[in-house]
């Protein structure tokens, strides 16, 4: 268990550790257990270890504890969380939030903002996050939606102004926790090089190290998401625009989903694949773990205000 336990703590920090055990004083354990980090985020972290730790000569299946209904209670779907869309207090990534981290902030409208990723796979490396508590793009109304589309548009501008195109991702796991649910859109500008096959390859290489056994699925927009998740939004998925062929027209974007339908027999996804993606097409797999790159609050705030700048010219008005 020590074994294990020292494991867990490379992931994140650990809050509580409680072994179920049989009724009676120094009863033995009924096999299975409850670990509490201190975020959502290193809980996912944590799942990635599933079946590769042993207690006793037996793999350990690690998951997301789920509430389960009181009996005489609402019958609830196996897979049921809480959505709600008004700001939370204590969400990382809602301006209420009297915590979160302005200094990152390069741009806001009144329902979208921009800001610098943390531990960041390149310097220009952004979010595009909704000022609402909206957990992911394919449950956002259109109108949201729009403006998200209307941001990015405006950061492909700015980039394409400098010669660069973008490696764009989202990805949504929900979280028994509402306040965990806040989306995040990954825009992450790339030369000109790594655009079309060896984009596509990136994407192949990754799935077949760390998504073994997904099938990626070519949709027309990113509003297609929502037609693929089995009228289920709780569904969690990987969406990716790639920057595709140059042609007459222009350069051509691509996009692949992967959605983990429930019983569908796919594989979980693992928190940082998106991550995994960029920095197998930019060749610097150091970079995968945030955490390994992350700077100084002063190197983020410098980092965040020579990004407005550059943004400036193309900063859209109004909402």
């Amino acid at each position: 268990m020590l074994t294990s336990q020292a494991a867990l703590k490379h992931v994140g920090k650990i809050e509580r550790i409680h072994l179920v055990r049989e009724a009676g004083e120094g009863s033995a354990c009924k096999g299975f257990g409850f670990v509490t980090f201190s975020t959502p985020e290193e809980a996912e972290a944590a799942c990635d270890l599933s079946e590769l730790l042993e207690c006793g000569g037996r793999k350990i299946t690690i998951n997301i504890s789920r509430p389960k209904s009181k009996p005489d209670g609402p019958r609830k779907k196996k897979r049921e969380i809480q959505i709600v869309v008004e700001p939370h207090a204590d969400c990382w990534f809602c301006l209420v939030n009297p915590k979160v981290e302005k200094h990152m902030i390069v741009s806001a409208s009144t329902e979208v903002y921009i800001a610098t990723a943390r531990g960041p796979v390149n310097p220009y490396h952004v979010q595009v996050l909704p000022v609402k508590h909206a957990p992911c793009f394919a449950a956002c109304p259109p109108d949201l939606q729009k403006a998200m589309k209307v941001q990015m548009l405006a950061l492909q501008k700015m980039f394409a102004d400098a010669g660069q195109e973008c490696l764009i991702w989202e990805r949504w796991i929900p979280m028994g926790t509402s306040a965990a649910n806040h989306m995040q859109i990954q825009v992450l500008p790339i030369d000109k090089s790594r655009c079309g096959a060896e984009a596509r390859e990136a994407l192949e290489a990754a799935t077949k190290q760390h998504l073994a056994g997904a099938t990626f699925k070519r949709i027309q927009s990113h509003e297609d998401v929502a037609d693929n998740l089995n009228d289920d939004p709780t569904t969690p998925y990987i969406y990716f625009e790639i920057p595709g062929d140059l042609s007459a027209r222009g350069r051509q974007v691509e996009r692949f989903l992967y959605a983990a339908v429930p019983n569908g027999g796919g594989p979980r996804i693992p928190i940082n694949f998106g991550r995994q993606v960029a920095c197998n097409l930019l060749g610097c797999e150091d970079k995968v773990d945030w955490r390994q790159c992350q700077d100084s609050k002063e190197g983020e705030k410098k980092l965040a205000i020579t990004l407005r700048e550059i943004f400036k010219p193309f900063q859209v008005k109004g909402k």
